[in-house]
């Protein structure tokens, strides 16, 4: 297996980062290719990373044409794998990479194609169901994650001061979102087209509604200083 992103794109699409693990195969020149020498531990982290909400937002700040090339990839702020090697207080696993795992397997092998994928992720089982509902939860709950890894808050909800932020930058940022919550609010709704589906099939902006969700239970787990419970068995 081999993971990659789409490489015709445009900053006006429903997203305009698309990623994928698929099956080893050859591609075209407009499908680009990852190639790791880490181990699958490592890279696997990537793969969500590159689907999140925020990672798209700030690609959006730099698309200018239809193509996501290389060049504007090692722009974007993905994170690092050491990251992913550490526990974070609120979430209830060994490292965070632990607390991905299950929840990208599930994602990715839903077809007998990619089991070279599961094996190396050391599951022998056979492929998971595609049920939409599901797929939708967990993504979302990974979207959450991902927002409090990008926008680090204090238990009170209010934003984290970055060592190399100035005082004047800071003052800027919580002016226009006075907090983490606000901000992720105002990156979702950069996504009309997703927004505009949403309320036609359900009369309101679930993603975002359930984003949330997800990223209050996160922030009350850093607030009360407890494990954060999954409600996705």
């Amino acid at each position: 297996w081999v993971m990659g992103w789409r490489d015709i794109t445009n900053s006006t699409n429903e997203r305009t980062l698309i990623a994928a693990c698929y099956p080893l195969s050859a591609v075209g020149h407009t499908l680009q290719q990852i190639i790791y020498q880490k181990s699958d531990r490592n890279i696997l982290p990537l793969i969500a990373n590159l689907n999140s909400y925020v990672l798209d937002y700030f690609s959006r700040q730099k698309i200018i044409g239809i193509h996501l090339t290389l060049h504007i990839i090692r722009q974007l702020p993905i994170l690092p794998p050491e990251i992913f090697e550490h526990p974070l207080p609120y979430i209830n696993a060994p490292t965070l990479a632990d607390f991905l795992k299950p929840r990208i397997l599930e994602l990715v092998y839903t077809t007998w194609d990619m089991q070279g994928f599961a094996k190396d992720l050391g599951f022998d089982g056979a492929p998971f169901p595609w049920d939409e509902e599901r797929r939708f939860q967990l993504q979302a709950e990974l979207d959450a994650l991902f927002f409090h890894l990008y926008l680090p808050s204090l238990p009170d909800g209010s934003w984290k001061k970055a060592d190399q932020e100035t005082d004047k930058e800071f003052s800027t940022l919580t002016e226009f979102c006075p907090t983490p919550r606000d901000a992720i609010q105002y990156i979702m709704d950069t996504f009309p087209i997703k927004m505009r589906k949403d309320i036609a099939a359900y009369g309101t902006y679930k993603t975002k509604e359930v984003i949330l969700q997800y990223y209050d239970a996160m922030q009350k787990s850093i607030s009360l200083k407890t494990p954060y419970q999954s409600n996705i068995n």
